[in-house]
């Protein structure tokens, strides 16, 4: 297949980006590991070597080796076989130059699984949006005030909410305290006065050694939002949850919320574009360059990283709270048709079809989402309370989660190679049955072509 010297050059590009998130994985996991590691295939299998003694990391190294078996999965996620760029079809067969990795561990630290996410939550994020905007401009009540959406009181915004941060925290309790703050602020009466039209709600955190700073950002269609109105209502709220949450009183007052008007493209102060507007909502949590180098903020103020110790626990949490939800009329565009997820935070499944008078709700429904696991076993029970008959299901294989707690290091290592391997068995074997003229190269230079397909061994 010849390639052209326009598609070489995007292909470059592309190898750019993925050897930039290989080099991100690699020193995540020598941060949360404490030192430098490195993997080593060997005959008898996977072993974690310590780079600069040069010995082999076992269980008992440091009373244990937690964050020794989450650096692994970082650095599997930064091989170079594990990384490609080429050219793949998209839609109505056309031909386009991207990059991709071959597998990503589900951990919100890795680099390639919060790009993943973070495409794919803007992507449908922007499509929801515009729906919305598509349908106030053509529902005659909302047309003449939706057409005159110059006027600040009436159109889309962007707004940021803030909290002052609890001491020794940690970014899920915070993400807690934020979600439960922000269901109290939908309940006041000032919220509801404010007539919002339909949104997209995100939670973000810029973890540094101060602690996690945890926000939420939100694109809205509404009405006119008084700041003032917003602060007071967003400070009482804010100060209900962290008491139910710490049991203690919340320190200092919030600061003003940030109001912006969203354009099409910025033209002054105040104001901020579409694009910039959901770049800044679907950020997943949390930024990689945050969780390694000191970075500057919009104050001009240096932040230092956060801590291994930080990193762990991110790592550590197996099921978050929703990070990214819709809002009043978002959530009723439909989206079946496109099939799209059902919900924006794709870790997450919502909670949407179960209810029931005869088996209490669990205490993740408050969250709005749960795993996908837990889903299926509510179901089950949900089933079984109601009288419906329940079909046997096959046995799940346990998660590398659980197996951790159960294994030897070693055995953990080699139980993970082959799901890595297999796992990208399978992501080759789908790419090759919806690409037609697949051309892909990894950053080991293993060519993959839809039509001549090697025996992958690993």
């Amino acid at each position: 297949m010849a390639v052209s010297l326009c598609r070489l050059e995007k292909f470059k590009v592309g190898a750019r980006k993925q050897t930039h998130r290989q080099i991100m994985a690699a020193r995540l996991a020598h941060r949360i590991a404490g030192r430098p590691v490195h993997l080593e295939h060997t005959p008898d299998g996977l072993l974690l070597i310590d780079t600069d003694s040069d010995h082999i990391i076992m269980n008992d190294d440091h009373g244990g080796s937690e964050a020794e078996r989450f650096a692994t999965l970082l650095l599997l996620g930064a091989e170079d076989r594990n990384h490609a760029a080429g050219i793949l079809n998209g839609n109505e067969d056309q031909t386009f130059e991207g990059s991709l990795s071959l597998w990503k561990p589900s951990l919100r630290l890795d680099p390639n699984w919060m790009e993943a996410m973070r495409r794919r939550t803007r992507k449908e994020a922007r499509k929801r949006f515009e729906t919305m905007e598509a349908n106030l401009k053509t529902d005659k009540r909302e047309a003449y005030g939706y057409a005159n959406s110059y006027r600040w009181a009436y159109g889309p915004k962007m707004m940021t909410l803030t909290m002052p941060p609890i001491e020794e925290s940690d970014t899920l309790r915070e993400v807690k305290r934020f979600n439960a703050a922000f269901r109290n602020l939908q309940k006041s009466d000032f919220w509801q006065g404010c007539d919002i039209l339909g949104g997209i709600k995100a939670v973000e955190d810029r973890l540094t050694a101060a602690g996690p700073h945890v926000h939420g950002h939100f694109l809205l269609i509404s009405r006119k939002i008084d700041q003032d109105g917003l602060r007071a209502a967003w400070e009482s709220a804010l100060r209900k949850a962290t008491r139910a949450i710490y049991a203690a009183p919340m320190p200092g007052p919030v600061a003003i919320p940030d109001l912006r008007r969203v354009r099409a493209k910025a033209r002054r102060e105040g104001e901020i574009s579409l694009d910039a507007a959901l770049d800044e909502v679907c950020k997943y949590l949390t930024k990689t360059c945050d969780l390694l180098d000191q970075f500057q903020d919009s104050n001009g103020k240096w932040h230092q990283p956060a801590a291994p110790d930080a990193l762990l626990a991110l790592c550590a949490v197996k099921r978050w709270p929703r990070m990214v939800e819709m809002l009043g009329a978002a959530r009723r565009v439909p989206r079946a048709a496109e099939g799209g997820p059902a919900s924006l935070d794709t870790s997450c499944i919502s909670v949407q079809e179960f209810h029931s008078r005869t088996l209490p709700l669990p205490d993740f429904w408050e969250e709005g989402a749960i795993e996908p696991e837990e889903r299926l076993d509510y179901a089950l029970q949900l089933r079984a309370a109601n009288g419906i008959e329940v079909a046997s299901r096959r046995e799940r294989p346990p998660s590398w989660r659980e197996l951790m707690a159960q294994t030897t290091l070693h055995d953990w290592l080699q139980m993970i190679v082959a799901r890595v391997s297999a796992g990208r068995r399978y992501r080759l074997g789908w790419l090759r049955s919806h690409n037609k003229d697949l051309y892909l190269v990894s950053m080991d230079g293993t060519e993959y072509r839809a039509d001549e397909w090697p025996d992958m061994e690993n």
